[in-house]
């Protein structure tokens, strides 16, 4: 299996995390199914000469395959990295134009909600309505006004204070 081996560039896994734009833990995660793919990476050998101390480079070729990769799994033409990893070894690359994805805006994200909220309050009326029909008098809302607000911290903190001071001046 051709692994990349020949490549002068070879990038420490740091660096092909880097340029991929993904964590180094994704591309730790990553290496064993491109390996499964393509074969084993080379290693960059510890203090030791053993393999223990050191880590996966990264073939220059490894990074290319694994950018195609994941486009072709952005563009919808492969379920996951390992099958489109398959695919580019069998010789399939991306088509010139790719699947166009629908981009939202704001504006665009907006209206969807207002849509969106439209249609639920078309469906929810009728369903509330027969709810409603269904309570007795008693159970039903009231149209009372709505009951007074207790006071907030501030405004229970400053009783309290002109109440010390009226105490404190024998009022």
């Amino acid at each position: 299996m051709d692994n990349g081996d020949n490549d002068t560039l070879v990038m420490p896994p740091f660096a092909a995390a880097q340029r991929l734009g993904i964590a180094d833990s994704t591309l730790r995660r990553l290496a064993p199914t491109y390996e499964r793919v393509y074969g084993p990476l080379p290693w960059e050998t510890g203090k030791t000469g053993k393999k223990e101390g050191g880590g996966r480079m990264w073939p220059e070729s490894a990074v290319r395959r694994v950018e195609e990769a994941r486009a072709f799994v952005t563009a919808g033409h492969a379920k996951s990295l390992e099958s489109a990893l398959e695919a580019i070894r069998e010789g399939a690359h991306l088509p010139d134009a790719p699947l166009a994805r629908p981009v939202m805006n704001a504006e665009m994200q907006a209206w969807e909600r207002e849509q969106i909220a439209d249609i639920m309050r078309e469906v929810m009326r009728p369903i509330i309505r027969e709810e409603l029909a269904v309570l007795t008098p008693a159970e039903r809302p009231s149209e009372e006004p709505e009951p007074q607000r207790r006071p907030g911290v501030g405004e229970r903190a400053g009783r309290w204070f002109d109440d010390l001071l009226r105490r404190f001046r024998g009022g």
